[in-house]
């Protein structure tokens, strides 16, 4: 199965699961995820740890099957069994880094899926609360705090 996600630049944060939403009235979450591809920077990752010393803060690229793909039908021959070949070969060569990068990929592809994530970047707050769009992450967590204020009362 093979999951996609489209990029969104519109700013929106939802509860991910309304019941448990509202079991937590901190806005000082315990654990941040933050999902992208290698071609999102991301911002105020510094500051936000500074902020947030005891959150886990998760950065996910979402990309690295997809970047894999692309390598590996790089240039491929017309000829389908030489082309076959040629991308065993490359798979064959394949080292730790590139092992690495398709497994943290999977997992942040899996953990998008849990999340029921629809648009990147995006900004998961205690695996509860989404902020889409926003790649500052003192913008995604002030956006968040606000947004529960509101919720909370």
């Amino acid at each position: 199965m093979r999951m996609r996600l489209r990029p969104h630049t519109l700013l929106c944060l939802v509860p991910l699961f309304a019941i448990t939403a509202l079991a937590d009235a901190t806005d000082k979450p315990a654990r941040i995820d933050v999902f992208i591809t290698s071609t999102i920077n991301v911002t105020g990752f510094e500051w936000l740890e500074q902020q947030l010393p005891d959150a886990g803060i998760g950065i996910h690229r979402i990309d690295g099957i997809e970047r894999t793909e692309a390598m590996l039908g790089n240039e491929l021959p017309a000829n389908a069994d030489l082309a076959e070949q040629t991308a065993l070969r490359r798979m064959q060569r394949f080292g730790t880094t590139e092992r690495e990068l398709l497994q943290h990929s999977a997992d942040a592809l899996l953990l998008a899926w849990r999340y029921q994530l629809r648009r990147y970047p995006a900004v998961v707050f205690d695996q509860q609360w989404v902020v889409y769009g926003v790649t500052d992450l003192s913008s995604a967590f002030a956006l968040f705090r606000e947004r529960r204020k509101g919720h909370d009362s």
